[in-house]
Protein backbone atom coordinates (compact mmCIF):
# COMPACT_ATOMS: atom_id res chain seq x y z
CA UNK A 1 0.00 0.00 0.00
CA UNK A 2 2.74 2.47 0.89
CA UNK A 3 4.81 1.93 -2.23
CA UNK A 4 3.75 4.37 -4.89
CA UNK A 5 5.54 5.52 -7.97
CA UNK A 6 6.07 9.24 -8.39
CA UNK A 7 6.30 12.01 -5.88
CA UNK A 8 2.63 12.41 -5.02
CA UNK A 9 1.90 11.53 -1.37
CA UNK A 10 -0.54 8.72 -0.75
CA UNK A 11 -4.10 9.72 0.10
CA UNK A 12 -5.06 8.38 3.53
CA UNK A 13 -8.36 8.27 5.36
CA UNK A 14 -8.48 9.66 8.90
CA UNK A 15 -8.54 6.13 10.32
CA UNK A 16 -5.54 5.07 8.22
CA UNK A 17 -3.62 8.16 9.30
CA UNK A 18 -3.94 7.35 13.00
CA UNK A 19 -3.21 3.67 12.47
CA UNK A 20 -0.05 4.60 10.58
CA UNK A 21 0.96 7.10 13.26
CA UNK A 22 1.03 4.22 15.74
CA UNK A 23 2.76 1.91 13.25
CA UNK A 24 5.25 4.62 12.26
CA UNK A 25 6.30 5.06 15.88
CA UNK A 26 7.03 1.33 16.18
CA UNK A 27 9.03 1.35 12.94
CA UNK A 28 11.10 4.33 14.04
CA UNK A 29 11.91 2.56 17.31
CA UNK A 30 13.09 -0.44 15.26
CA UNK A 31 15.26 1.78 13.03
CA UNK A 32 13.25 1.28 9.84
CA UNK A 33 13.12 3.80 7.00
CA UNK A 34 9.76 5.51 7.15
CA UNK A 35 9.95 8.22 4.48
CA UNK A 36 6.84 7.10 2.53
CA UNK A 37 4.77 6.60 5.67
CA UNK A 38 5.74 9.99 7.10
CA UNK A 39 5.05 11.75 3.80
CA UNK A 40 1.55 10.26 3.67
CA UNK A 41 0.86 11.16 7.30
CA UNK A 42 2.11 14.75 6.89
CA UNK A 43 0.07 15.17 3.72
CA UNK A 44 -3.11 13.97 5.43
CA UNK A 45 -2.54 16.19 8.45
CA UNK A 46 -1.94 19.17 6.14
CA UNK A 47 -5.40 18.77 4.58
CA UNK A 48 -7.42 17.43 7.55
CA UNK A 49 -7.90 19.89 10.38
CA UNK A 50 -9.95 17.33 12.36
CA UNK A 51 -7.04 14.86 12.55
CA UNK A 52 -4.53 17.61 13.22
CA UNK A 53 -6.67 18.83 16.13
CA UNK A 54 -7.01 15.27 17.51
CA UNK A 55 -3.26 14.79 17.29
CA UNK A 56 -2.44 18.01 19.08
CA UNK A 57 -4.96 17.25 21.84
CA UNK A 58 -3.30 13.92 22.69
Amino acid sequence: MLIQEGKEPLELTCEECFILLDYDTDLVRMGAMTDKIQAAIHHHLSICSVCLRKLTEQ
